[in-house]
């Protein structure tokens, strides 16, 4: 029995500032997530980043991303 493992899916989430909370001054952020194909590179993933910071209203503070991956057995 041989152990196989699988690239799942992933998942890119940009957390962006949506300015100060009026109370506490703290930063209040909003996470924005798209899946992103599992086969990606991290300057795959790097590039995605960049490229859609300018286009959101809001300032990215964070990237992160979440991959989902499978291992099984070759039934054997």
């Amino acid at each position: 029995m041989a152990a196989i493992y699988e690239r799942g899916d992933a998942r890119l989430s940009l957390k962006l500032n949506t300015g100060a909370d009026p109370e506490t001054g703290k930063a209040m952020l909003k996470t924005v997530g798209m899946p992103v194909v599992g086969s990606a590179t991290a300057d795959n993933i790097t590039a995605v980043a960049a490229a859609l910071a300018p286009l959101l209203a809001y300032p990215t503070v964070e990237t992160q991303v979440a991959v989902t991956d499978t291992l099984g057995d070759d039934g054997i």
